[in-house]
């Protein structure tokens, strides 16, 4: 027979292990992506809204204090968009005091403008509360004020014209003495025409020149205009108003319309002969030069004597005028006589009261034909001889009511991400070893515990956790350990295995636990996940997630690669002295005392995990082995190490000599040959072929050989680290306590049935491999 030896694939010692729980470590606040490789991502909630973390809620009353505090005394406050912040689970709780903070500012903020508010609306309010009573007694006086009245008419008849609210009255007069006169269009008297004026000038001005400090003699003609700049406040507006005079009918046939312009007075005091001139007066406004309406006015006319007259052109709400005066109709007026009344005389005044008007148009004239008898002389007339005064209140001015103070406030809402983390221990004891070896190679056969550690629940959270559920798809080269799996995470979760699935959910107790109390942090209990290697050549890793309600986190994926062993193969067989194989059997027949030669053929191991690459054949103890005769070949085939038998390994080429790098002992019967410091990785994963010869004296047959049924059995193998050979055994032909004389070939082999035998001895240790 000859059996083969089928190579195997040396498997590192087993190991399990159990790693506490991680402190992880956190990046800065208010930071949003990965967490030591972790995500948290937003599953839907069925109504389309999101979320990314689990929402912490900051204590805002002082800030919503504040901001009702500061409405209430009349800040205009706004609240801005509220601002998303979201921290890792390790940011929580300085994220949460980051706000706090804010939100204190804020509020701080916030009372220093609604102190500022109160103080200026405390002002305003005793500034308004005085103007309120100021008011009531201005408004009382008004109704009933004091007159200082140069006039004929009595107050009350005043009062009737002005009506019950006279401060609402604008008195179309030179009232603001500030009044100056633009002369328009209108031209001068040339000095001729002043010589000519001053022959037959009979009245009333005594004048030297044209140009004197109160005015201007002028000649007037149709479409002259000139205006009076600013002599009253429309009192409706507080703003100047110009009054613009425009002659659109004039008696000027015969001889110029000679007129004198007043600076102080308002109108024109056309001479004699001609005998009238009909005015369109108009407001202005002063800034602007824009037509204005004043709701009611008071014109005064005068001073109407010596056969003058004036005839209004409608507008009027109500009139009165002197007893110098007769009334030809509401409209016009004439004097009584032909007399003439000095400038003091009121009784040749009338007064009109309009409203809502943006001007007003008349005829001055004389009701005598002086072209009879020509002569220069005065017509004097003017508008806005109200000689009277109603001693007037100023009105009081209420107070500007202040802007109110604006303000804004901010809320944010904290999101607090989860981070999870799976990390990968293995070791020979339980508790012994605890230390990661994530990143580390690891062996087929190998048991290795996850641990699946979550981060602590935020303090402040606001909604319960209803659902925690870790899930961990485990790569199809590892084996769950199902019972070795729940039963780790009896206490407080229920775990589920579906083929590599495994799903565990937080139990009753655990999320009553997790709702007790939101306003603390919670440490989430840690998992653990218990797996066997299944498989080699390859490299570990997977992750897992952990869903809180609907976040969903997944954690970071650990890696353990697997390496793909070569068999520890050794064989074991006799040769020749000439080095070629004397048998494929495991048993041979020798003779004591004569040399045996062995080969030791090895498959060297390419497993990092071990050093052991040191051949050892245990001889009998009393075997004689010459170590400077061995040799160590090594083989240049690119043999498929899975595929090896003995036989393809002992079939293989071997022509490198290392025999200088090889360390060979000999002591006791025990041969070791082992690789050279520095050497080691030139063996690994290939083929080498230690030749040797050994004997055994003929007197230790007895003590060192095994005999059964008269046979004795010369029987070993080699080992390679715990890798053993083949057994061979070796038989003598000759027993020991009886002397017979046999003759042998060269290879140990009997020749006494051959006819003819050339006897020699052994070839030296020579050896072609």
């Amino acid at each position: 027979m000859n059996p083969k030896i089928t190579a195997e694939v040396k498997l590192y010692g087993k190991k399990m292990l159990v790693l506490s729980a991680l402190t992880l470590t956190i990046a800065p606040l208010v930071t949003v992506g990965n967490q030591r490789g972790m995500t948290a991502r937003a599953d839907s909630t069925g109504n389309g809204s999101q979320t990314n973390g689990l929402k912490v809620k900051v204590d805002d009353k002082a800030l919503q204090t504040a901001v009702t505090q500061a409405k209430a005394a009349g800040v205009n406050v706004t609240q801005k968009a509220t601002k998303n912040t979201v921290a890792t689970s390790g940011q929580a709780t300085q994220a949460q005091k980051d706000i706090a903070t804010d939100y204190n500012t804020q509020a701080t903020a916030l009372a220093k403008v609604t102190a500022t508010q109160k103080a200026t609306m405390d002002k305003y309010n005793t500034a308004e509360a005085q103007y309120q009573k100021d008011l009531a007694a201005w408004e009382a006086y008004m109704k009933d004020p004091e007159y200082t009245n140069s006039t004929q008419w009595s107050k009350q008849t005043l009062q009737d014209l002005i009506g019950n609210n006279p401060a609402n009255v604008t008195y179309v007069s030179n009232s603001t003495n500030k009044m100056t006169l633009d002369y328009g269009n209108v031209s001068k008297m040339t000095a001729a025409q002043f010589k000519t004026f001053l022959e037959t000038y009979k009245g009333g001005s005594t004048t030297s020149s044209v140009d004197n400090k109160n005015g201007t003699w002028v000649v007037l003609k149709v479409g002259s205009t000139f205006t009076y700049q600013s002599p009253f406040v429309d009192v409706s507006t507080g703003k100047p108003v110009d009054v613009k005079f425009t002659v659109d009918k004039l008696d000027n046939q015969k001889t110029p319309a000679y007129a004198y312009l007043s600076k102080y007075a308002m109108g024109a005091n056309l001479a004699t002969p001609n005998l009238y001139g009909h005015y369109k007066v108009n407001f202005y406004d002063h800034a602007s030069g824009k037509l204005v309406t004043l709701k009611e006015a008071l014109i005064g006319m005068g001073d109407l004597d010596a056969s003058q007259y004036v005839k209004f052109d409608g507008q009027t709400v109500k009139t009165i005028y002197g007893d110098k005066v007769t009334k030809v109709s509401d409209d016009s007026y004439k004097a009584h006589d032909d007399t003439a009344y000095d400038d003091s005389e009121t009784g040749t005044q009338v007064w009109r009261r309009l409203d809502n008007v943006s001007g007003f148009s008349y005829t001055w004239g004389q009701a005598i034909d002086h072209w009879s008898a020509p002569y220069q002389s005065d017509d004097y007339f003017a508008v806005g001889n109200i000689d009277f005064a109603i001693k007037l209140k100023p009105k009081p001015v209420a107070p500007t009511k202040p802007k109110a103070e604006t303000a804004s406030y901010q809320l944010t809402d904290l999101m607090v991400t989860p981070s999870n983390h799976k990390d990968v221990t293995a070791g020979d004891n339980q508790g012994k070893d605890t230390a990661s070896i994530n990143g580390k190679t690891v062996d087929k056969g190998d048991t290795l515990t996850y641990p699946l550690t979550n981060s602590d629940l935020p303090a402040n959270r606001t909604d319960d956790i209803k659902s925690y559920v870790m899930t961990d798809k485990v790569q199809k080269e590892l084996t769950v350990n199902q019972a070795e799996t729940v039963k780790a995470n009896t206490k407080n979760w229920d775990v589920k295995v579906d083929g590599q699935t495994v799903n565990y959910t937080a139990k009753a107790d655990l999320l009553k636990a997790m709702n007790a109390d939101k306003t603390k942090a919670y440490s989430v209990p840690e998992a653990k996940l218990v797996t066997t290697v299944n498989a080699d050549n390859v490299t570990i890793k997977n992750q897992f997630n952990t869903k809180i309600n609907d976040v969903t986190t997944d954690s970071n994926t650990p890696s353990n690669p697997v390496e793909k062993l070569s068999p520890s193969l050794v064989a074991k067989r006799v040769e020749d002295a000439q080095g070629k194989l004397a048998t494929t059997s495991d048993n041979v027949n020798i003779l004591t005392g004569k040399d045996v030669y062995f080969d030791i053929f090895n498959q060297y191991d390419n497993n990092s995990h071990t050093d052991d690459l040191t051949d050892t054949d245990q001889l009998p103890k009393a075997a004689k082995v010459d170590t400077s005769k061995i040799k160590v070949m090594m083989s240049d085939g690119k043999a498929d190490a899975f595929s090896m038998t003995a036989d393809k390994l002992t079939g293989l080429s071997y022509t490198k000599d290392v025999t200088s790098d090889v360390t060979i002992a000999y002591k006791d019967g025990k041969l070791t040959v082992t690789p050279k410091a520095g050497k080691e990785n030139e063996f690994k994963s290939q083929q080498t072929k230690v030749r040797f010869a050994a004997s055994l004296p003929k007197d230790k047959t007895d003590s060192e050989l095994t005999k059964k049924d008269n046979d004795y059995s010369w029987s070993n193998k080699v080992t390679k680290g715990d890798k053993p050979s083949n057994d061979v055994a070796y038989h003598s032909e000759k027993d020991p306590d009886l002397i017979v004389k046999k003759v042998e070939t060269q290879d140990g082999k009997l020749a006494d049935k051959w006819p003819m035998l050339i006897l020699s001895m052994p070839k030296p240790f020579l050896s072609t491999f």
